[in-house]
């Protein structure tokens, strides 16, 4: 009696998973033959052999001084490449691409073997919202939460990982991880009191939405670098949404720096972008950076701010203002730099450099109303000159 397709699969599954688990001890030749006796089906093996060891060279060729992790981490490398260019060819590549995709290259990041033992801890973690929330021995302050006071919660723990994220601190950013996963978990867990869904519904819908968004990865469309990525990922959600603009209907309370940059990206994954567009002659701009052509936008935005100023007109004042603001964030984005952080660290430097000159004015024994601009300007530069110099 033949074994069905599934069971295969999952016997298939376990032993990759043996295979990956001892991957940088093994050789090339030793892990082919692990791929013959797994997929003795696919009748190219030997161009697989021939492209693994064109790659890496044969055992005997490579430096292993490197290491075996090194070494085998270049035959995961050499193999996974194979099969992204096969996997149009032939069917079984992409079986093996989307096997072969789900293990760890690095021995030192728990392998998939783990995965059930470590998701124990995740069932506690249900378990345990389940307990906050009992209507009989539960915490009176987690049982009165609602998804309406927990929203003001998401958005200062999403601001405090931004933050542990940016101070490097690693300790930092697994508190703030799980102080932000609580929240899914709170949240799941009292729609689910309410019969609307699960945390399971959350995470289902979540792996079904990563698919389709990689067609790349587990469809027939191509994607070869980053910005494709990012074209097709805004293609499949315009789809998925019904929407017939590009661009997302973002909400007010979203900050608006970031709002923008999101704008740019959207209308830059459709062609309308600097790298595109063509000059006001109506030719294509020469070979230069993207950003320095965006940048030559602020100037424009700036001129026709002073002209809003000259004529005194508040609500064009307001609207050119927005414009050299927007025009600054799309120069941000071509330059891969996110704006809010820009603009985070200036705020950082001009407040150590402000409490510099306090720190002065106070050890004369002066204030500030009492020093004329020139002296101001004088401390300024001095604060600023002696942060230079650390």
């Amino acid at each position: 009696m033949a074994i069905p397709l599934q069971h295969q699969a999952q016997v298939h599954d376990r032993r990759f998973q043996k295979i990956r688990l001892t991957f940088g001890q093994v050789a090339p030749g030793l892990f082919l033959q692990y791929l013959k006796q797994i997929q003795k089906h696919l009748r190219f093996l030997r161009l697989v052999e021939f492209f693994v060891r064109d790659r890496i060279g044969n055992g005997a060729d490579v430096d292993h001084s490197l290491g075996s992790q090194q070494y085998g981490y270049g035959v995961d490398v050499a193999f996974h490449d194979f099969m992204l260019m096969m996997k149009n060819v032939h069917p079984a590549c992409r079986v093996a691409l989307m096997w072969f995709s789900s293990y760890d290259r690095d021995k030192n990041i728990p392998q998939p073997g783990d995965e059930k033992k470590k998701m124990k801890e995740f069932s506690r973690l249900i378990r345990l919202m389940k307990r906050l929330r009992s209507p009989v021995n539960g915490c009176p302050w987690d049982r009165s939460q609602t998804p309406e006071t927990l929203s003001r919660h998401i958005i200062e723990e999403a601001n405090e990982l931004a933050a542990a994220i940016q101070s490097g601190s690693v300790p930092g950013q697994i508190d703030e991880l799980g102080d932000l996963l609580l929240q899914v978990v709170f949240l799941s867990r009292i729609h689910q009191e309410r019969g609307n869904f699960s945390i399971r519904d959350v995470m289902q819908r979540l792996r079904e939405k990563l698919i389709r968004r990689h067609p790349h990865i587990f469809g027939s469309q191509q994607a070869k670098t980053a910005e494709d990525v990012k074209m097709l990922w805004e293609q499949v959600k315009q789809k998925e949404k019904g929407r017939d603009s590009v661009i997302s209907n973002y909400p007010q309370t979203m900050p608006a720096l970031a709002v923008a940059a999101r704008i740019g990206e959207q209308a830059a994954s459709v062609g309308f972008d600097w790298r595109r567009l063509p000059s006001a002659a109506g030719q294509p701009f020469p070979d230069r950076p993207p950003a320095e052509l965006a940048l030559e936008k602020v100037p424009e935005e700036a001129a026709e701010l002073k002209t809003a100023l000259e004529a005194n007109d508040p609500q064009q004042i307001r609207e050119e203002l927005g414009d050299l603001l927007f025009a600054l964030v799309n120069v941000a984005r071509l330059m891969n730099i996110n704006p809010e952080t820009a603009l985070w660290e200036s705020n950082n430097k001009f407040t150590r450099r402000f409490r510099c000159m306090e720190s002065r004015l106070r050890a004369a024994e002066k204030t500030f109303e009492q020093v004329n601009a020139d002296e101001l300007e004088k401390l300024w530069r001095e604060c600023k000159g002696e942060e230079l110099k650390s």
